[in-house]
C-alpha cells in the first residue's frame, strides 16, 4: 500500500479504505509481506484480472480518444504530465 500512496499521491487512510472495499468484493487479496512483517501485500484475485481485462481494452480506448481530440496538443500535455508526477513522486 506504501507503493500504491505514493504512486497515486493520495492520503494512506484514503488508499488503506480503498483497499479494505476492493479485498471485501473480492478484487484483491492482502497478504503480509514475505521478508517484512510490517508491510502488506495486494494482489489482483482471478476475479480482479479478469476485471483488468475487460476494463484494460476500455481504457485505452478512452485514452486513443482523448489523444486523437486534443491532436497537436497530446505531446506537449503528456509532457507536462510526466514533469509534474516526476516532481510529485520526488516529495
Amino acid at each position: 500500500m506504501r507503493d500504491i500512496t505514493a504512486r497515486v499521491h493520495l492520503d494512506k487512510s484514503m488508499v488503506s479504505r480503498a483497499a479494505t472495499r476492493l479485498v471485501q468484493n473480492g478484487i484483491v487479496s492482502i497478504s503480509t509481506h514475505g521478508t517484512d512483517r510490517r508491510l502488506v501485500v495486494l494482489e489482483l484475485t482471478e476475479e480482479g484480472r479478469t476485471l483488468m481485462r475487460r476494463r484494460g481494452p476500455i481504457a485505452e480506448a478512452f485514452q486513443a480518444k482523448l489523444l486523437d481530440e486534443l491532436q497537436d496538443d497530446a505531446v506537449p500535455l503528456q509532457r507536462a504530465l510526466l514533469r509534474i508526477n516526476a516532481g510529485l513522486s520526488s516529495e
